[in-house]
């Protein structure tokens, strides 16, 4: 059954049914991770989503930096939920440069990622630039 996206709903992206076609160019395989977030990218064009969870994906970096490709039209974002994802220093780097674009952040969970002293930098950078009321 599809899913309607409206202003303001809260997306888990448990809630969606990712269809995989196999790339028809010699680009290397993506993971499903990955897939997922080409997919979660594309809902970054809707205007109005304020809360995102990507809980327990394991992402990794490159998927990270795929949905925060789209971080401009995520601008009215409030909570990002990014636990148990595989970030790394390398994806907070992505999301330390995306700060700018998501000013409207109160609420975001980093933990259980694999961050280390690099990503110290990037997480000043989220302070600073965002209104943070919970930072987990």
């Amino acid at each position: 059954m599809a899913k309607t996206i409206r202003p303001g709903m809260r997306l888990n992206i448990n809630d969606f049914t990712i269809t995989y076609a196999p790339p028809t160019t010699d680009a290397p395989p993506t993971t499903d991770a990955q897939n997922s977030l080409n997919h979660m990218a594309l809902l970054g064009e809707t205007p109005h989503q304020e809360s995102l969870n990507l809980s327990g994906n394991n992402l990794g970096c490159n998927a990270l930096t795929t949905l925060l490709a789209a971080s401009s039209s995520l601008s009215n974002l409030k909570e990002l939920d990014l636990t148990f994802c595989n970030i790394g220093d390398e994806g907070m780097a992505a999301l330390g440069a995306a700060a700018e674009h998501l000013s409207n952040l109160r609420w975001i969970m980093l933990c259980n990622n694999c961050l280390g002293d690099d990503s110290i930098e990037p997480l000043i950078q989220i302070i600073n630039q965002c209104p943070l009321e919970v930072l987990g």
